[in-house]
């Protein structure tokens, strides 16, 4: 999940529209970190609720990283079989490809 989301959900609309204001690129920055959202997290993590709405009324016309995508899926359905000791290595894929380990 890209951390530049994280805390826009306590945000409500005036607060977004202020920020997009002060923050001249902010929709350009968050369609280039959102890249990396895959969005079976949200669900996994049970924050779809939370987050698509926002994004969707936020940030339109999202292109997903499909090489980042096939990592965290993997990442996701190992974490659903509870089988995590080979995933350090497709961790550091995912973060390699968006250039961030967090």
């Amino acid at each position: 999940m890209p951390p530049e989301i994280l805390g826009l959900n306590a945000l409500n609309e005036d607060d977004l529209h202020f920020v997009s204001e002060v923050y001249v690129h902010l929709e350009d920055d968050l369609k280039d970190a959102l890249r990396y959202l895959n969005p079976d997290a949200l669900e996994f993590l049970h924050l779809q609720d939370t987050f698509e709405p926002m994004l969707r009324d936020f940030v339109t016309d999202l292109e997903t990283d499909e090489e980042h995508k096939k990592i965290t899926d993997h990442i996701l359905e190992s974490l659903r079989k509870n089988e995590t000791s080979n995933m350090e290595e497709h961790i550091l894929r995912a973060a390699h490809l968006r250039r961030f380990l967090g």
